[in-house]
């Protein structure tokens, strides 16, 4: 039985006979109850409890499931909305050391944007594919390789055979 259910029967069954004890006998007989309290409940907390710790402890990441990216020890959140990858502008630019006004006058209007519905900024594959173009760094092209083997070929695999 599941543990929600199981404390929900439990908790029904001590209310009904502390009501009953309550209306039979009078509030003095309400502390009598405890024990049945205690002896109903404990079990179920204790096996709940780090059910709900494992459960916190996931949270965190719970917005990142399947899409956590790193590169060079750094995170690269990638977004995706419909069917386009959209990368993170802060670590891209962190990774790159490029400069954010620089990056932002380089891209259209249809280049750069919200991700999601947060403050977080960004630009589309194809928009980074277009900077990358034009910085020959190597760590340029070291991201570049990376971002092609790790995000954007896996994404389209992911996409041409379709949902799981």
């Amino acid at each position: 039985m599941p543990l929600l259910l199981t404390i929900a029967l439990r908790l029904a069954a001590c209310f009904a006979v502390s009501y009953l004890a309550y209306r039979e006998v009078g509030p003095t007989t309400m502390m009598l109850t405890l024990p049945l309290w205690g002896a109903a409940l404990a079990r179920p907390i204790i096996e709940g409890v780090p059910a709900l710790l494992r459960w916190a402890g996931h949270l965190h990441l719970q917005a990142w499931e399947g899409r956590y990216y790193e590169f060079d020890g750094r995170q690269v959140r990638v977004v995706t909305l419909g069917d386009t990858l959209w990368f993170a502008e802060p670590d891209v630019v962190a990774i790159l050391g490029w400069a954010p006004e620089a990056v932002r006058r380089k891209l259209g209007r249809n280049e750069y944007g919200p991700l999601g519905e947060g403050r977080l900024m960004g630009f589309p594959e194809q928009a980074l594919g277009r900077l990358l173009d034009g910085d020959a760094s190597p760590q340029a092209l070291r991201f570049r390789l990376w971002m092609a083997r790790e995000v954007i070929f896996p994404h389209r695999e992911r996409l041409r055979r379709g949902p799981p």
